[in-house]
């Protein structure tokens, strides 16, 4: 790639709609504080999640000696420790620091080295939580560099990687260079090189490796308060967060993570009284054109205790939760599924899925796509395709209304029709073939219970393109043996309108690989005005766009399809009157 295309930096500060973010983003599930209580300074530097045992690993400085706490996740209850054997002689070069995890499942564990307190740094290695550590980097770092007026490391710390492809990057108060270590056969760290960087600091409390050996994302502060940064594996700056994107003030720790289609930043600034939490997204095009975009609010301040710049951040992609441990204050898990997704209780649980072996009785979707107030979702499993449209939708007493959804499972075949199957809206055209549209109605519903502001499920006709003409069957009931079926909200309710269609013969079929998709609201009773479409390109809201469909890649590799969405935009045929 050119490295000018790289430095191509296009901010977009497109504010992300908040239809889905509600007052407490960043929910508090638990909050320990119990080993911030002894009295010393900082006495709790580090946090990793492990995916591998599904624990929590704790990094201690130091009394009554250094440790690693091994904690339950859900609940923040210590549940026992790692071996320390030998661990107690790095308590008098400043104990433990950071802790993390690569790869390969083994756990790396800093102190902090300082060259004016004749501090070495140090690094020990867990081959897993039942092993004893082993010393594997013991060292006062050098990086040679007059400039650098003092060399302290281990206050940020990133792992990443396995075997001999396994790279450590550690940086810390005053420095202006990221020292890179790399595993060698003998599974002993040797010097790989030093990444300069841009002011002093500005590594000093965050690093995260987007790959192995590659670009680097810091954070830090200290006389100044630099932005969130980019960089190369040499140093080069690549991008930078502009200023009022992120948190005001300086940033303890920023931490890349993916959530569907999203690549996303967060940041927590624990240098100053807010203590707060900020997450934005970023995406970089084939250009290296690197756009940032808001994505739903700060939290609010999550501790008023004391003031200290060490803070960590760790992702838990089974849970969609970060764990934040804020230096001298507390440990806490906090809920993001709200930063991204829409959960819809639902008691009969007929919508429940399974995600990463932990069934819930509620339905997960990803955001597609917002239309004035109303806003899609979407998700798979391997049975059935789920879709969900809050906003007033299906809902709607003394009036007919239709919702269609329109499929291609062919993409790259000429098989199916742009006719629609019925003439009750004003669509002349789809924007691709179809061969199954899905038809659900408003008003012909019946009650799950008696419960007059229960949930309502809806009836309607699945269509199927046999070559020449449409063939259609009912949809009777709350069965997905039907090809389909939907719950609707009433007006008590969230106003949400939930489909599952099937992947089987009465659905979509089942040889489906990757899809066309477009969803439109229509009044059927008079003159079919379309009333939502989805995606709808139009910016200002004024009118419905019907040109644009979504194609879903790789329909079967997971709960997230937003991986695999594209936007796709054609002619249309829509009556000009409506």
């Amino acid at each position: 790639m050119n490295k000018i295309k790289l430095f191509l930096l296009k901010i977009s500060l497109i504010i992300f709609s908040i239809s889905l973010i509600n007052a407490g983003p960043y929910e508090i599930i638990w909050k320990n504080t119990e080993l911030f209580e002894s009295g010393d300074y900082d006495p709790t530097r580090g946090v990793v999640w492990n995916p591998h045992t599904d624990h929590l690993l704790v990094a201690t400085r130091s009394d009554p000696y250094p440790r690693i706490e091994v904690m339950d996740p859900d609940s923040g209850e210590t549940l026992g420790q790692l071996d320390t054997t030998g661990l107690s002689a790095v308590q008098s070069e400043e104990g433990l620091s950071q802790i993390d995890i690569c790869g390969d499942g083994h756990i790396y564990v800093c102190n902090l080295g300082d060259d004016i307190s004749g501090w070495n740094f140090e690094v020990w290695r867990y081959e897993n939580e039942e092993s004893t550590p082993k010393l594997v980097f013991d060292q006062m770092l050098d990086s040679g560099d007059e400039s650098n007026t003092r060399e302290w490391y281990g206050a940020s710390f990133e792992v990443i990687g396995s075997g001999d492809s396994t790279y450590l990057y550690t940086s810390g108060w005053e420095n202006n260079q990221i020292a890179v270590l790399k595993l060698n056969s003998r599974n002993i760290f040797e010097i790989d090189h030093f990444i300069p960087v841009p002011t002093k600091n500005s590594a000093r409390h965050g690093i995260t490796a987007l790959e192995p050996g590659g670009r680097l994302l810091i954070s830090g502060a200290g006389t100044t308060d630099p932005p969130v940064r980019l960089i190369s594996s040499q140093g080069e700056v690549l991008a930078e967060v502009p200023s009022g994107t992120m948190i005001g003030g300086a940033a303890s720790e920023s931490i890349h993570w993916n959530l569907g289609p999203y690549n996303l930043i967060s940041a927590i600034n624990a240098n100053a009284q807010a203590h707060t939490i900020t997450t934005i997204q970023y995406q970089e095009d084939e250009l290296g054109t690197i756009n940032f975009d808001y994505f739903g609010d700060i939290s609010d301040s999550l501790a008023t205790g004391n003031i200290n710049a060490t803070a960590v951040l760790r992702y838990d992609s089974t849970r969609n939760w970060m764990y934040c441990l804020d230096g001298n204050n507390f440990l806490a898990a906090l809920d993001l599924n709200s930063l991204a997704k829409v959960t819809t209780p639902r008691d009969t649980g007929l919508f429940a899925i399974e995600l990463d072996g932990k069934k819930k009785e509620y339905t997960h979707y990803d955001r597609l796509n917002k239309y004035v107030r109303r806003t899609l979702y979407t998700t798979w499993s391997d049975e059935i395709i789920y879709t969900a449209i809050s906003g007033n939708t299906l809902y709607a007493p003394y009036q007919e209304r239709g919702l269609y959804l329109a499929y291609n499972t062919d993409p790259d075949g000429t098989y199916g029709t742009t006719t629609p199957p019925d003439e009750a809206s004003s669509i002349q055209e789809l924007p691709f073939n179809a061969d199954v549209v899905v038809k659900f109605d408003s008003d012909d519903f019946a009650d799950l219970v008696d419960d007059p502001v229960a949930e309502k499920w809806t009836t309607g006709k699945v269509y199927q393109w046999n070559g020449s003409e449409w063939n259609s069957s009912a949809i009777e009931g709350l069965d997905i043996n039907y090809g389909a079926m939907a719950i609707i909200g009433d007006g008590n309710d969230s106003l949400l309108t939930e489909i599952g269609v099937a992947r089987n013969p009465q659905g979509i079929g089942t040889d489906v690989s990757s899809i066309q998709f477009k969803a439109y609201l229509t009044e059927t009773a008079s003159d079919g005005e379309v009333l939502a479409s989805f995606p709808n390109n139009d910016e200002t809201g004024q009118s419905v766009s019907f040109y644009t469909y979504y194609q879903f890649d790789n329909l079967s590799s997971g709960m997230y399809p937003a991986y695999n969405v594209q936007k796709i935009g054609t002619c249309t045929g829509i009556d000009q009157n409506t």
